[in-house]
């Protein structure tokens, strides 16, 4: 009773805070799914397929025995009989099929919790084959990225230069402020948070999912190359063309001469290679 209290007034600040960062990411949810929703789900799935044998005990613990299908064991219910975040995660499953429905649902977390999906979402479809759920109707996969480090080096919370989301973005945006305020006449603020976004998101989306991400500040705000802000600053100058062409009237006219389109379809072929 005292402590309730104070969780439920810190859970609503945590979420005040992320829906802030949230909106400055230009991200959003349809959906939030809490663990206080699950965990009652979970175990009473582990319970089941328990019974069934798809799960086993262990030391007191039940576990789900992965090696059995080349993954490996992991406790789903301890031996006080809490619920792990294995059988969160099954009820998490369930949960979102009452919710909504959906052809498939994308896990998405870093690359090194591929190991635990893997058994997660086996003992998931053996257990959903097993009770007839509608679960089984709708496919479930796990997508890793990598992590992030600086181009100067790894983070290490050991060397005390771990960097959150929130940091970053704000040493982003307040260099992005010193690059653009003496270029903008008004809303600077607002052209800067747009250009600091622009450079994490860019720098981040341009390399490969699964492999760990580079992040370079000085090229990830450079106005030329390969960057976030230099894209937009292309797109604005093209607007800005495009608009001066419509006030003086000149309309935009397209042909293709007939001999082109055979050169066109080679130069075509080699994009993949290139890109």
């Amino acid at each position: 009773p005292v402590i309730w209290p104070l969780y439920e007034e810190a859970r609503e600040a945590s979420l005040e805070s992320f829906e802030k960062l949230y909106k400055v990411l230009g991200t959003e949810f349809d959906e939030y799914f809490f663990e206080s929703e699950t965990w009652e789900k979970g175990k009473d799935l582990v319970e089941k397929g328990l019974g069934l044998g798809i799960f086993e005990k262990s030391d007191g613990a039940v576990v789900f025995p992965g090696e059995k299908y080349g993954l490996h064991t992991r406790v789903f219910l301890t031996k006080d009989n809490l619920p792990t975040y294995e059988a969160k995660d099954l009820g998490l499953t369930l949960l979102k099929t009452e919710r909504c429905y959906f052809d498939e649902s994308i896990t998405i977390t870093a690359i090194e919790q591929a190991g635990y999906f893997d058994v997660v979402f086996e003992a998931g479809r053996m257990l959903f084959n097993a009770i007839s759920s509608r679960v089984v109707k709708s496919k479930f996969s796990h997508q890793h990225h990598g992590m992030m480090r600086f181009a100067s080096g790894k983070m290490s919370s050991r060397l005390g230069n771990v960097v959150t989301g929130a940091s970053l973005l704000e040493d982003v945006i307040g260099e992005a402020f010193h690059k653009v305020g003496d270029r903008v006449d008004s809303n600077a603020k607002d052209v800067a948070e747009c250009v600091g976004v622009a450079a994490i998101k860019y720098s981040i989306l341009r390399q490969a999912t699964e492999k760990n991400i580079v992040f370079d500040k000085e090229k990830s705000l450079s106005f030329e190359g390969d960057s976030g802000p230099y894209i937009q600053y292309t797109a604005v100058r093209s607007r800005s063309v495009v608009g001066k062409a419509l006030d003086a009237g000149i309309k935009p006219s397209f042909t293709v001469h007939p001999e082109s389109v055979g050169l066109v379809e080679r130069m075509l072929e080699r994009f993949p290679e290139v890109a």
